[in-house]
């Protein structure tokens, strides 16, 4: 067992982390179902003097169960502008997520009748405008869903099915859009999706907003640099390195966290997290690309104790 790897000092040490933070001690469940097991295992894998650290950063950690959800929407949902509520006459809340637009025709043809037959085929089929089902947008929603008229002017809600539809109904000058997610990392996805959105006049940065369980904080600067959309979280986080320490000391623990990737060979393009973002954070037991790799990383053979879910090669 990796328990003898470690001196009773740190078995004590995640004892206490995992008691504090109320996470589940399993030590009698297989490796890949035990957070304990794993959490231990990975503990042993990374340089002894990177262990205080990680300790520190596992006690910051921010792991948010499916029973959490409805609570921590219902928080951001209290801190929109009630502006936004009360002018709205219909308040639509969609998922944000990418809208499946089909792709640019190319016009190959050899001749000019076969490049008209491509024209045509091209204008008169139906585009595709469906929302993307298992985003964790649409996890979040499908809670909400459940749970939401006790929130105040609930009678207002829709949750419209058909992106298609709802555009041709919704009015720029008296609804409001509620696009929702899970987590707000870089702001690359959420600019994204509002770029898709911003190319009809129908929808712009006033009748438009961004709702997220939790955000990261250069996220949100992100989308109100590039969209100047509001976003509203239950938790905001900045970077737990980069801001957290003064700077000799940030730096130093950032050349440890490499250490710890290093020993457990992460991916190096998503080194301190998906743009370095320096997210601490798993979801409905799913960590997004933002959070360091240190705690998520995995292979066939290696388990991680907050990972992404993902398929693996090796």
């Amino acid at each position: 067992m990796q328990f003898k790897k470690l001196s009773a000092s740190y078995i004590l040490k995640v004892d206490e982390l995992f008691e504090g933070k109320g996470w589940e001690v399993e030590p009698e469940k297989k490796m890949k179902t035990s957070l304990y097991n794993k959490y231990i295992d990975r503990l042993t894998r990374i340089p002894d003097s990177t262990r205080p650290l990680f300790l520190e950063l596992s006690d910051r950690f921010d792991r948010i169960g499916i029973t959490e959800i409805y609570k921590l929407f219902s928080e951001a949902y209290d801190k929109v502008d009630k502006a936004y509520l009360t002018n709205a006459k219909k308040i639509y809340i969609i998922p944000l997520v990418e809208l499946e637009i089909r792709p640019k025709q190319e016009y190959r043809g050899e001749n000019v009748l076969k490049k008209l037959w491509s024209y045509l085929k091209f204008i008169f089929k139906k585009p595709k405008a469906v929302r993307p089902k298992n985003k964790s947008g649409e996890r979040v929603l499908s809670i909400v869903e459940i749970e939401y008229r006790d929130l105040e002017h609930s009678d207002k809600f829709i949750f419209p099915e058909n992106y298609a539809r709802f555009k041709s109904i919704f009015n720029s000058k008296k609804d409001l859009l509620i696009l929702v997610d899970d987590f707000i990392g870089s702001g690359d996805t959420a600019n994204n999706i509002l770029s898709q959105y911003f190319k009809t006049k129908k929808f712009n940065s006033k009748n438009t907003i961004l709702i997220s369980l939790i955000s990261q904080k250069i996220g949100v600067e992100a989308i109100r640099k590039k969209h100047k959309v509001n976003v509203f979280q239950s938790i905001l986080r900045e970077r737990c390195i980069s801001d957290y320490y003064p700077i000799a000391l940030a730096n130093e623990n950032i050349k440890k966290v490499e250490m710890m990737e290093e020993s457990i060979k992460c991916v190096t393009d998503l080194s301190l997290g998906y743009k370095k973002s320096e997210a601490l954070v798993s979801i409905m037991n799913k960590s997004p690309n933002n959070t360091l790799p240190i705690f998520w990383h995995e292979t066939r053979s290696l388990a991680a104790p907050f990972p992404r879910r993902k398929a693996y090669n090796k």
